[in-house]
């Protein structure tokens, strides 16, 4: 789909969409990719109390969004590679601290960047029959977390091993931002974790690896996926310039 298509100028309204078309001539990415990968960073970048409500649930902009398309062909990557670079210089401790890069192997690993404080009671020194609290772990303050899956299909191939929680978790995560296992052997509790999810797959893995399970208990249903390839073929690409150039032959009223 080109940018100047009707299609395109209804998705790309907006301050979003100024974003997206001020980047588009500097990158072989695919619009489409690029506007995805930017509502699911800011819905994480702005947190929680943001919301709509569905009757008495809340929904904050906590995106789960896949890109599918061929390796080195479809420029996944690169459709991050401009955001990150305007994003880091919007919210920099944000950048540095919340997003993190890696395949997705456990939910216990997912948990433990969103935990919260570990408080034991113990006795104290002089007196046994008397108590102090004492904080073992200090947990995580900041709740947000954007996790850039490039390799999503290692995910799924953990998530069909017996006793893999990974799966639970990303769910519970969707939905409410909780967590409390119920084995004594997993102390980690999370409470209003703010979990947005960027995962880059082939859509050979995808199709292998994707169980019939996932897409019947309603893991598949909570994530948005998207087809897409290279848009357009760059010499040389640069990168967005400093400072942001406005969208040539377009104005946000042009949208209204």
């Amino acid at each position: 789909m080109e940018i100047t298509s009707t299609a395109a100028r209804k998705m790309l309204q907006g301050t979003a969409g100024y974003i997206v078309r001020a980047i588009d001539p500097y990158t072989e990415a695919h619009f489409v990719a690029v506007l995805l990968h930017l509502l699911t960073a800011f819905g994480n970048l702005i947190g929680a109390t943001p919301h709509f409500r569905v009757e008495h649930t809340k929904h904050p902009l906590r995106l789960f969004v896949v890109l599918v398309g061929r390796t080195a062909k479809s420029r996944k990557g690169q459709a991050w590679s401009a955001l990150n670079h305007l994003l880091s210089h919007v919210a920099k401790r944000w950048a540095r601290e919340r997003v993190i890069h890696g395949g997705l192997s456990s939910g216990e690993g997912l948990l433990y960047f969103v935990r919260d404080p570990v408080v034991q009671t113990v006795p104290t020194r002089k007196d046994s029959k008397k108590h102090r609290k004492v904080v073992k772990d200090p947990g995580v303050m900041d709740k947000r977390l954007l996790v850039i899956a490039e390799e999503l299909s290692q995910g799924l191939k953990m998530m069909s091993r017996e006793g893999n929680i990974l799966s639970d978790v990303l769910r519970q995560a969707w939905d409410s931002g909780d967590f409390k296992p119920l084995t004594k052997n997993n102390p980690i509790t999370v409470t209003d974790a703010h979990l947005s999810l960027i995962g880059h797959i082939t859509r050979d893995e995808l199709v292998r690896q994707i169980k019939q399970v996932e897409q019947a208990n309603g893991f598949a249903n909570r994530f948005i996926w998207a087809e897409v390839e290279r848009s357009k073929s760059l010499p040389s690409p640069t990168g967005l310039p400093r400072p942001v150039p406005h969208p040539i032959s377009w104005t946000p009223s042009e949208t209204r």
